[in-house]
């Protein structure tokens, strides 16, 4: 907010360069603390307690206009009116700036000021976003807000603060893929420019989330040509030292709850808001690791890499699924696994062995590790920070890094898959065989594919097993199921009772949509009707405009459609469905509410 104002680059300017002596990653940080003070003195004599200011001075511009249709003739009172609605627009700005910032919506980006559907948005944010009651360990359900804090507090702090012992990774394991060549290696140590670093601090959105020490990425991108020297100088110094700062690897937990009336930890995602200046490094790694990547990772992992989708998982498993509901079939199963707290459980010297095993040159794994084995935490609870606390495992979610380094970590267990598909214990899913397929994965979301008999479900146990010894990544048997095809009843009891998993029905939900065996019928496209009307009932309805009807029906519902179509056909009774709930809500805003539509 203070930003935007017009004293902001001639204060900046006059304190920046104030004499500051070590290492540019020093004295970069140094300065940005010192200016701090400075600018929060702007903040508070030009934008401080902002909505009362703008009532005063409406309130005001009120009073001199009818000064001046008493006095048309004088230009003092002229002068005076001009100024004050150059003050109320500049204040008025600021104000929508301030709320936007609360309200974190992308859409609203060209929206009216201080509308209803605005404030009531924020509201619902700050709604969502409370949490008044969790799930004690030892005393049960507790509503204490000091109690809800100290909770999240030590379960963060023994999910990422306390590491585990693994056992060595197994070289023939690597050996099943292909590693780094050394060509690559130029790229990935190639010097950081000027440009790059520019690029990448002008790639972050300005209404991004700070850090802890408090500065947006607007902040630099205004004040570049002030600070960008030292910026880029601090940049380059890490790229070709490898040494990073502490306190520039501080990150506070944003608890976002992952539906409503959540009352446990599990409940909700901790994502992790990083200072820029971490940003703007792990965005640089992420881009060169990105480019690298396709050449070793297998083509059963489908997710965060250029030219691989989604849709290319689900339509091979429904392809798979149909077999499963002829009577006539060789016995095969499909396993559904959950790891639990995937990224924040894989241990970092799993990460900082595999890296080098894969053939990554040792500069590039010691920058990536240090943007991963520095890092600290606050907890970020009903807007207070609770507890600092030194990390010792996990991968932050919310940074660019992390999806990449977690991608090479499910590529060690693909690689475990693929070697124990050559025992001669296992034998592969029907359809399979051909393209030694035993797999498929997206992210963290694994299907294992196997003949339906305990000698190759035995077998892909025990890699979860070995994995999660070596890792750190735990199954999660009470998320995690199996599903069979033409297997008899006592050997799907043998194979239940070796795995702990629970037998799965169908249809089942894979990467957000149902899968099942047979057509689905229109009853189970339900899941897609009730995700289209949560998108739109409740007090959304109330304030939206028909323009805003008209956005939200293009860039959200006909996007969710759109998804579903891309896999399987939808029924006409199902379409007349969503052509019902798209039309009541453009026309009344109310989708259970039937009218017709107006014409002139």
């Amino acid at each position: 907010m203070w930003a935007s104002h017009v004293q902001f680059l001639s204060l900046v300017s006059s304190h920046w360069f104030s004499p500051v002596y070590g290492t540019p990653m020093y004295i970069l940080c140094r300065r940005l603390k010192l200016l701090k003070v400075h600018l929060k003195e702007l903040n508070r004599l030009h934008f401080s307690h902002v909505s009362e200011r703008v009532s005063r001075l409406e309130s005001e511009l009120e009073q001199h206009q009818y000064a001046l249709q008493q006095d048309m003739d004088n230009q003092l009172l002229h002068a005076q009116y001009s100024l004050l609605r150059s003050k109320l627009s500049t204040l008025k700005f600021a104000e929508k700036q301030f709320f936007s910032q609360k309200t974190k919506c992308t859409f609203l980006q060209h929206s009216d000021r201080g509308s209803k559907f605005f404030h009531a948005l924020m509201g619902w944010n700050h709604w969502r976003n409370f949490i008044s009651i969790i799930m004690c360990t030892h005393s049960g359900l507790s509503t204490s807000l000091q109690q809800v804090g100290d909770e999240f507090v030590t379960y963060y702090q023994h999910l990422l603060g306390i590491s585990k012992t693994t056992t060595p990774l197994d070289s023939a394991v690597i050996r099943c893929g292909p590693c780094l060549p050394s060509s690559s290696h130029d790229f990935l140590l190639s010097p950081v420019t000027h440009e790059d670093i520019r690029k990448a601090v002008f790639s972050i959105g300005n209404d991004k989330a700070p850090g802890p020490d408090g500065y947006s990425s607007f902040f630099y991108k205004q004040a570049w040509s002030v600070v960008g020297g030292d910026f880029c100088a601090a940049m380059q110094d890490f790229f070709h030292l490898g040494s990073l700062l502490k306190q520039v690897n501080h990150s506070i937990i944003s608890l976002v709850p992952k539906s409503v009336n959540v009352s446990s930890h599990s409940d909700f995602r901790p994502i992790s808001c990083c200072n820029v200046i971490y940003k703007v490094i792990a965005k640089i790694l992420a881009g060169r690791l990105a480019h690298v990547l396709k050449e070793i990772v297998s083509p059963m992992q489908n997710a965060f890499l250029g030219g691989r989708f989604m849709s290319d998982n689900i339509n091979l498993v429904q392809e798979l699924l149909h077999q499963y509901g002829r009577k006539k079939l060789s016995p095969c199963c499909l396993l559904k696994v959950d790891f639990k707290k995937a990224f924040d459980s894989v241990q970092w010297g799993f990460i900082e062995n595999l890296l080098c095993h894969l053939g990554f040159p040792a500069k590039f794994v010691t920058l990536v590790m240090q943007c991963v084995s520095t890092a600290s935490f606050f907890v970020a609870v009903n807007g207070d920070s609770h507890c600092f606390f030194l990390g010792n495992s996990g991968v932050r979610q919310g940074y660019p890094l992390s999806p990449y380094i977690f991608i090479c970590c499910m590529e060690y267990f693909s690689r475990m898959l693929k070697l124990a598909s050559q025992q001669e214990g296992f034998r592969f899913h029907p359809k399979c065989k051909l393209h030694g397929i035993s797999h498929l994965a997206f992210a963290d979301d694994f299907l294992l594919l196997s003949r339906g008999d305990s000698s190759s479900v035995q077998c892909l146990l025990r890699q979860l097993s070995l994995f999660g010894k070596t890792s750190g990544l735990d199954i999660n048997p009470q998320k995690s199921s199996i599903f069979f095809g033409g297997v008899g009843a006592a050997q799907k009891q043998a194979i239940l009772s070796m795995s702990g998993f629970s037998e799965g029905s169908f249809p089942f939900t894979y990467l957000g949509v149902p899968l099942s065996p047979h057509r689905l019928l229109a009853s189970q496209f339900l899941p897609l009707l009730l995700d289209l009307k949560s998108s739109v009932q409740g007090w959304i309805d109330k304030y939206l405009t028909y323009a805003g009807r008209l956005e939200l029906l293009r860039f959200v519902l006909f996007g969710k459609v759109q998804f579903w179509l891309n896999i399987f056909p939808i029924p006409d009774i199902v379409l007349r469905n969503i052509i019902s709930i798209c039309k009541n809500f453009i026309w009344t805003g109310d989708v259970n509410r039937n009218s017709s539509a107006l014409v002139a």
